[in-house]
């Protein structure tokens, strides 16, 4: 996500209204915490599941001091990651709402 995602293949064509999609769509995505922000990449843009992704989680989990979780089994952990993916989505659905999107 470091990367500007708009050019992540197949995610954005020419057309003017998609390039400003992709430039407010990046700047709500920037604000995210990192964590956040991979899970938006790898399962909204790359269109992975999460779990898929639990090993990758994991190891983002371990490097962050931040971030814990009260899982003690891998089903905890995927319960976890997907409650979070979640409220991450609804929470940009409603910033793109509220800066016009999806009207």
């Amino acid at each position: 996500m470091d990367e500007n995602i708009a050019l992540v293949k197949n995610l954005q064509d020419d057309s003017n209204g998609d390039s400003f999609f992709m430039e407010d769509l990046n700047k709500i995505i920037k604000r995210l915490q990192p964590f956040d922000r991979f899970l938006v990449q790898r399962i909204l843009i790359d269109g992975g599941k999460p779990g898929d992704i639990l090993d990758e989680a994991k190891v983002l989990m371990a490097k962050d001091e931040g971030l814990s979780t009260d899982a003690k089994t891998d089903a905890q952990f995927a319960g976890y990651v997907y409650t979070r993916y979640n409220r991450v989505r609804k929470g940009l659905q409603k910033q793109m709402v509220a800066i016009g999107y999806g009207k």
